[in-house]
Parts: C-alpha cells; structure tokens; sequence
C-alpha cells in the first residue's frame, strides 16, 4: 500500500475481548481506509491472535504481528517501528475510537507534517495548569509542555511520533525497563524541537478492564521513575524547579489520592499491600508545606464516599429507596 498518513498502532497482551471492540470501533469510520492499523502482539495465550488474523483478513490495511515472548514494554517502540505511517499514533489496547476521532488525526497530521512538532493528546484531561482551549494549542520548550500535562504524561495513548522518529529504536530499550520508554521518548523529542502541540480533544473512550495487572509497579513507576526523569531535565535547565514542584503536587491530589482511596486498586503486587502505598506516599511528601491540607482533603474525600457506600445500602434495602434508585438512573441524577 502507498505509505500512509497515519499509523495507528497498538502493543496488545490477553485482551482480545478489549482489542475486537477497539478495532470495530475504528473499522467503522469512513476516515479507515486512509490509515493503518499495526497490531504488536506480546506472545497472548488468548485468542488475540484469531481475532488478528480475522480482522486482518478482511482489511488488508491491518497489520498482525506476533512476538515470539513477551517483551513487555520493548513492544512500544517495537510497534512503532513496525508501522509504516508518516505519523505513528500509539494506542492502549482498551480503547474505544470515538466518531470522527480519524478525520480529526488526518486534519491534525496533514497540518504539521512539514514542521513535525511533538504532538501530545490529553484526551479531555488537564494537568498541573489548568487548559481553556477546547481542541489544540502551541507551547514552546518542554517546561510548558510538563506543566500543562503532568502525570499524563505518562499515558502510552498520549503519544505519537513522526516517522523519522521511529528508526533504530532499539538503541532506547533500556529505557523500557522504568516502565516509562513513551515519556522519555517525548522528552527527548519535545526538547530537540521549537514547539510541541497539546491535543485537548477527546478523541477515545476507555474500555473498564475486569482485571488490571499492577505487577509494574504505581509507586516506583509514577513516585519515582517519572520525578527522576523529571529532574534529569531540571538540572539541563529544561524544566524548571516551579514546574517540577507544582506537578509533584498535582500527583498527590489527584493521583496518589485518588488511588489510595479507591478500594478497587488492588495493590498487593506493587508494595506488600494498601497500607504500605499510602504510608510511602505520605513520608514522600511529608515536609512538603501542602501537605497537612491534602490530608484534611483525603480525610473528607473518604468520608464522604464511605457516607456515600453506606447510603446506598440502606436505600437499596428498602421498597422507597429502590424506586429513588431507578429514578435517578433514568433521569441522570446526581443526589451526592
């Protein structure tokens, strides 16, 4: 095939129920023939690679490959440089494609195809600066680039890299050992470049995954891998000290608060148990002078959702409580 605008590809393991949904969703858009789909199949001993192959029958612009053992994160550059697009957007495995989502990528690509910026996606989040602009902006340097993305960047789907990017990419596997090879790889192409675009659009959907592996580690990957990569910048003069303090912030608010409250993260196989995460977290921040103030922000974000807990039971125990239920259900209320 002539080589195309776009490549999106998706490093996938045991998820082929996830992955069938995802490709549908990108099948179905007008925008599909135009593109490529590279598949990086990490050795599943599911049926990943039926649903590949059926796929792949159909739609000559599906590409399947499949990795003799798992090489964990060395499938993200692998995948990358197993595609042949002038861009190489990098996708979960988990994802619903929303409508449009192509036609926006193909305009956004067409766009910057001659000057090449790093292009990240936010997918509607925002990080330590909060963002206005309701599909795109411009930012120079990587400091500006950090601060308005913080720990998102971090998300494999956040990525994408031009095709002269994507070459020799086993030079970088080292980097795929802290579990964080797609933020060092966007720093390094951020920092080589005059400007970088921040997506705002949300162009995906998430697909609940029944069982997540945290094997990789939340606190060493997100609490210390990605501060150290940080501050590699800071020193350079890349980042500045502000940045750094004000997205550590950011991560404890909304990221360690948000995981140590949430009773469906089981943290067993990252440090021993619940417990542990949350007491590392707060010696972490400890002397931090925010700090007393995130404790009285946890202390009431639990209550309120232990009151919540509680208030659903007792509703749900009652003939009154199961009418109001439904009531709320049909009608999209929010009573809390």
């Amino acid at each position: 095939m002539t080589k195309p605008l776009l490549s999106i590809c998706i490093p996938t393991y045991n998820r082929a129920e996830y992955l069938e949904k995802s490709l549908e969703s990108l099948v179905s858009q007008p925008e599909f023939a135009q593109i490529e789909v590279v598949i990086s199949d990490n050795a599943s001993t599911d049926n990943t690679e039926e649903v590949c192959r059926s796929y792949q029958k159909k739609y000559p612009n599906i590409v399947y490959f499949r990795n003799e053992e798992n090489i964990h994160d060395r499938n993200f550059p692998t995948a990358l440089m197993r595609a042949n697009g002038i861009y190489r957007k990098l996708y979960n495995d988990n994802m619903l494609h929303l409508s449009g989502s192509l036609r926006f990528l193909l305009e956004l690509i067409d766009t910057y195809k001659d000057s090449k910026p790093l292009m990240f996606f936010l997918h509607g989040k925002f990080g330590a600066k909060k963002i206005n602009n309701p599909e795109k902006f411009e930012v120079k340097g990587v400091d500006e680039l950090v601060l308005y993305t913080s720990h998102h960047f971090t998300w494999l789907a956040g990525f994408g890299f031009w095709e002269d990017e994507c070459t020799n990419l086993e030079k970088e596997f080292d980097w795929c050992e802290k579990k964080i090879w797609q933020s060092y790889k966007g720093l390094k192409s951020a920092s080589a470049r005059s400007k970088s675009v921040i997506v705002t659009k949300k162009l995906i959907e998430w697909i609940p995954v029944a069982k997540r592996d945290y094997t990789y580690g939340l606190y060493t990957v997100f609490f210390q891998n990605f501060p150290n990569l940080l501050s590699e910048y800071k020193v350079i003069g890349k980042i500045s000290k502000k940045t750094v303090s004000r997205v550590r912030k950011h991560m404890l608010f909304t990221l360690a608060g948000g995981w140590i409250g949430n009773v469906k993260h089981n943290l067993n196989a990252e440090v021993g148990n619940q417990k542990n995460f949350m007491n590392l977290i707060f010696h972490d921040y400890r002397k931090e002078i925010y700090y007393p103030f995130f404790r009285i922000d946890f202390f009431v974000r639990n209550a309120k959702k232990k009151f919540v807990i509680k208030a659903k039971e007792l509703l749900c125990n009652n003939s009154f409580g199961k009418k109001l239920l439904a009531f709320k259900r049909k009608y999209n209320l929010k009573f809390y």
